[in-house]
């Protein structure tokens, strides 16, 4: 990104967008194997000395996990831990929609960047589904 803005100013250049096949694939199995892990039973059913490890650290993962409610059970912080990367997802299409704007809507910048946006947008719509169905 910073050689985006100090250099080329060329969509293409983008890694997000050179290789945004390879963005996807890793997102999308990423989620499938953590929403396979709480479908299988996920933290609850981690060894009680996992657990312990864990518990000790309990201000460590809610800094991790960006949890502002430290009430929370450690389980509930260890989940929201393991979804922060599809909240990365979230903002790199608001950041490609927002670098769109920068260009003429009529470039191939701007549809380039735009389709991309797009296209983490519904995958992180299509993430949030499959997570709530798990």
């Amino acid at each position: 990104l910073i050689n985006f803005l100090h250099r080329a100013k060329e969509a293409k250049s983008l890694a997000l967008l050179e290789h945004s096949n390879l963005f996807v694939d890793s997102y999308t199995e990423y989620y499938s194997a953590a929403s396979n892990f709480l479908v299988m039973g996920g933290f609850p059913l981690l060894s009680k000395p996992a657990i312990d490890f864990f518990s000790k650290n309990l201000e460590l993962m809610q800094h991790l996990s960006d949890v502002k409610d430290e009430d929370l059970q450690l389980v509930d912080v260890l989940n929201a831990l393991f979804f922060v990367p599809i909240q990365q997802l979230q903002e790199y299409a608001r950041l490609l929609l927002k670098l769109a704007t920068c260009f003429e809507v009529s470039s191939p910048e701007y549809q380039r960047l735009h389709d991309s946006s797009c296209c983490y947008e519904s995958l992180t719509t299509l993430l949030g589904k499959r997570k709530k169905e798990a």
